[in-house]
């Protein structure tokens, strides 16, 4: 808002400083002056009775504006609170700290202190919310209602008076709902970027049966075999506002998976009283309930033994079946020679190997789609004997393009305008190569400019992979670096506050800013404000890169591989930081010969870790490796299929044992033993001097792999 006054008066001003110097001739000036005399004598008494009025208008808007400031919206409104069970309530000040005066005076919500302080001592009432004002349309397929604010305090200012709640039944067993302004002015994701479902299933056919309470507004979905519920959001009142929206929901049980990122320590979440907050940050995994660098916003929750459950699912791409061999990467490998050393003792050593990354050391200092000459000279010819030997090559891209006039990316971005706006121009960061600025991914502009930077810099290297990183979008400037502008989008009304759990580990969005190591949130993208869009910015990234792939390299005879799978996961095997020992990295590697995606990659400056570094002084680590990658490769058409199903069916590919042994309670809190579709199990030794894994064995036929002996099932071993 106020940058759109201070852009109207910019724009008035020099027409109304061009109207005070316009030139009269003395006969007209003595023109208007004569004419102003007789307006003068005309109008007195009129000017007389619009002075009183102007002063009467501006009385009544004092009496006005008193009234409101000693009367605010919601005011009159009485909570009412009746004997809410603790587990039932929902906190009115989420992310502050409040008194009971506060609480009861400023936002009119229920108070009553517990013992335990993790519960909300100030929650809301049971009128609080929306209600229904207009039903919209009722078909056998759609359902649609318009909703309208109940008359209560403003938590976070610009609230939504008027909503609207849309309901489609896809399928029988598939609901999907929205909640959206009525007015169009609050950011909606776009439609390009959610691909919508255009079959509806007909009521008849349905196994679940919506209810729609008026007043206050809230819904519950039920089972039709059963009648139970499946979600019901009359445990707390909607909030909908422009930086805020709450939907509460009570499910049929606390078998609660999914919501990420962090680093939660278990499988099956903890659902006390929990804050997880979700922006995509580039930061390091550590306990505690931090925003890290995914942003997966979908949960599953099991009701019981019977197997059902519900939750959100998908269908991921299907990756090249190369992509599914053992991978070597580094940060770092000190040139061409050393690149060249770990390749060729990796083969020497006969460790099964298909993949070779190479990080952003292969740049001419750090900037992207160039080679260092001289510690990567002959990279391109090196490339060529990977392809001869039958590997593939991997290379790391970043979104941040060094803001330099003789770097040819550089300006062919900046006579295109692909950069993210800031409000003095190009929005400028920090990252590798130095002062960088950041291409708009949301502009076709810009995914046009990507792609060519692409095909220009495959005319140089030849890869058949591009590992994009840094995509969060990732600045390496703190919030206390930053000239950010004070307003909503920089510092909104809410967000999860920083705080430390069980009196260390910390909770709530990393630095308490959003705009810390990223961008300021009021830059500007094609598609919106970088505060409603960026955590969108990895998968924009990741369109506009895949684009390439298929458009520009259609004609190679194997797809190349983008590095932004869901399914095709996992952790740098043997550790990214510090110097691991040969037990630990002997353990991980036996583990990550298992991972979807299986990569050995340390960061600079620590010790090469790649199996065949062990081999002169250990040779059980490299042996070790060889074996458990031997299994890999035996198991690889095992493991497409996989990911077959998974791109066809919606399946998954490493799995918990709770999808497939649902009816076994046991199960469900599995998270150190995962499953290979549904028929093998795998049981890693996590911690270093140990020579044995506690594993549960589910009920069902089971022999072990190395000696195709059976085991005694549903044991603890």
């Amino acid at each position: 808002g106020n940058k759109s006054i201070l852009a109207e008066a910019d724009f008035i001003s020099p027409i109304t400083f061009a109207q005070c110097v316009s030139r009269t001739t003395e006969g007209q000036t003595q023109h208007i002056k004569r004419y102003g005399y007789e307006m003068a004598r005309k109008l007195s008494a009129l000017e007389i009775l619009l002075i009183i009025f102007i002063i009467i208008v501006l009385a009544v808007d004092i009496l006005l504006l008193m009234l409101l400031l000693e009367n605010p919206p919601g005011a009159s409104f009485v909570p009412e609170c009746p004997e809410i069970p603790e587990s039932e309530r929902i906190e009115c000040a989420p992310g502050q700290e409040v008194t009971e005066d506060v609480c009861r005076q400023k936002y009119k919500c229920c108070w009553k202190p517990v013992p335990d302080t993790a519960i909300p001592w100030c929650f809301f009432p049971r009128n609080w919310g929306y209600e229904v004002s207009n039903w919209v349309d009722n078909t056998s397929t759609v359902y649609k209602v318009q909703l309208r604010k109940l008359p209560s305090p403003s938590l976070f200012g610009y609230d939504i008076i008027d909503a609207v709640f849309t309901a489609e039944h896809q399928t029988s067993n598939r609901f999907h709902f929205k909640i959206t302004d009525f007015n169009n002015m609050r950011y909606e994701v776009p439609h390009e970027n959610v691909k919508l479902f255009d079959v509806n299933a007909g009521a008849s056919n349905l196994n679940y049966h919506l209810e729609v309470i008026q007043k206050p507004f809230s819904t519950k979905i039920m089972r039709t075999s059963n009648k139970r519920v499946l979600l019901d959001t009359s445990i707390g009142p909607l909030q909908f506002a422009q930086q805020y929206l709450q939907l509460s929901m009570r499910l049929p049980s606390a078998n609660v998976y999914g919501l990420g990122e962090h680093v939660h320590q278990q499988f099956r979440h903890n659902m006390t009283w929990k804050t997880w907050p979700i922006f995509t940050r580039d930061a390091t995994p550590t306990e505690g309930m931090i925003n890290l660098y995914g942003a997966h916003t979908f949960f599953l929750c099991l009701e019981d033994t019977s197997g059902f459950s519900f939750g959100l699912v998908g269908r991921p791409f299907l990756p090249p079946y190369w992509s599914l061999g053992f991978q070597l990467s580094r940060r770092n490998y000190g040139g061409i020679d050393g690149l060249k050393n770990v390749v060729n003792r990796t083969r020497e050593a006969e460790i099964p190997y298909d993949v070779q990354y190479s990080d952003i050391d292969y740049m001419d200092e750090k900037k992207d789609f160039t080679i260092d000459g001289v510690a990567f000279h002959g990279l391109s010819d090196f490339a060529n004997e990977l392809h001869k030997n039958g590997l593939k090559y991997v290379i790391i891209m970043n979104p941040g393009i060094l803001n330099n006039s003789d770097y040819q990316p550089y300006v062919n971005g900046s006579r295109k305008r692909v950069w993210i706006m800031g409000d003095k121009g190009f929005a400028v960061g920090q990252a590798y190569p130095g002062w960088t600025v950041f291409p708009d991914f949301t502009n076709s502009d810009g995914t046009k400019w990507w792609k060519e930077q692409f095909s220009e810099f495959y005319k140089t290297l030849e890869f058949d992979g591009v590992w994009i990183e840094m995509d969060e979008v990732s600045s390496f400037l703190q919030g206390s670096d930053q000239q950010c502008e004070v307003n909503n989008f920089n510092f909104p009304p809410f967000k999860p506050r920083m705080c430390l759990t069980d009196g260390y580990f910390p909770t709530g969005v990393l630095d308490g800013l959003l705009f810390a190591r990223t961008l300021c949130m009021d830059t500007e993208f094609y598609g919106g404000l970088h505060y409603d869009v960026h955590s969108l910015y990895g998968y924009t990234m990741a369109r506009a890169t895949d684009s390439y792939t298929v458009n520009a390299l259609s004609s190679l005879t194997d797809p190349v591989l983008v590095c932004v799978l869901i399914l095709q996961v996992g952790a740098n095997i043997c550790g990214y930081t510090e110097n691991v020992t040969e037990e630990l990295c002997r353990r991980w590697m036996q583990l990550g010969a298992f991972y979807p995606l299986s990569r050995n990659h340390n960061g600079p400056g620590f010790r090469d870790q790649d199996p065949a570094a062990f081999s002169e002084n250990n040779a059980m680590l490299l042996e070790s490796s060889r074996y458990y990658l031997n299994i890999r490769y035996t198991l690889l058409p095992y493991l497409y299929t996989l990911f077959y199903r998974a791109h066809t069916l919606g399946e998954t590919v490493a799995r918990p044992l709770v999808h497939e042994f649902y009816q076994d309670p046991a199960t469900w809190e599995v998270h150190a033993q995962f499953l290979w579709g549904p028929g093998l199990l795998i049981t890693p030794v996590l911690y270093e001097g140990l020579n044995y894994a506690r594993a549960y064995i589910p009920d069902a036929i089971w022999y072990d792999y190395e000696t195709l002996c059976g085991l005694v099932v549903g044991l603890r071993l």
